[in-house]
């Protein structure tokens, strides 16, 4: 996606560019969606897991276990994911915080049974991990059904190619001043891909006549 815009004063030789670069489908924006649809799967989660204790005594309720996945995996997950979007820059340090927060469901899964095993005397440790992983497993395909038809699905279990870009904008007149470097009337951009999620990558150049 390209947002591009400019403001120029012939009488005065001021020209000005503004270009943002942002990518639609990015690994952020996927998280995004997840953290607003995940927590109204709680039902979908306590009626995936009561069907692997479905021949068993003792359960707990559906109430129960929308609580605690609730609780343990879906609001953190998505208190996680509103931290990292609200910062204004997607730098380095943004894309590393939206790596851990991908890869902390693993730990969050693993609290959840966790939480959940108690509830569960009739059961081993070992087969209320299962049931948890089986249940979350169904809504992860669900939902990314749900990604892929919005055009939204990135690969949320690996990482991406990276991509280098290198953009070049010659002005009229020399550039007074620019968010990179620049010589006489050319200004040079490079940035990977990664740059492009969040609020994008932006390039910004001034030129005043002589």
């Amino acid at each position: 996606m390209r947002l591009v815009s400019g403001f120029v004063d012939p009488d005065e030789g001021v020209f000005e560019y503004h270009e943002v670069l942002r990518d639609p489908v990015s690994l952020l924006a996927a998280l995004r969606v997840l953290s607003h649809r995940l927590p109204a799967r709680d039902g979908d989660f306590a009626g995936a897991f009561l069907e692997s204790f479905a021949d068993r005594k003792g359960v707990p309720s559906a109430r129960q276990l929308s609580e605690r996945y609730l609780e343990d995996l879906a609001l953190p997950f998505a208190r996680d994911v509103a931290s990292i979007a609200r910062r204004p820059v997607y730098g380095v340090r943004k894309q590393r915080a939206v790596e851990r927060v991908l890869d902390s469901l693993d730990g969050r899964s693993q609290t959840l049974a966790g939480g959940i095993a108690p509830l569960v005397p009739d059961g081993t440790p070992d087969e209320v991990e299962g049931a948890v992983s089986s249940a979350l497993d169904r809504i992860g395909e669900s939902l990314a059904g749900e990604l892929e038809s919005s055009g939204l699905f990135v690969n949320l279990g690996g990482r991406r190619d990276r991509v280098h870009f290198r953009a070049t904008v010659v002005m009229p007149f020399p550039i007074a001043r620019a968010n990179t470097c620049a010589q006489g009337d050319t200004a040079v951009w490079e940035f990977d891909g990664e740059e492009l999620g969040g609020n994008g990558f932006e390039m910004r150049a001034l030129a005043l006549a002589p």
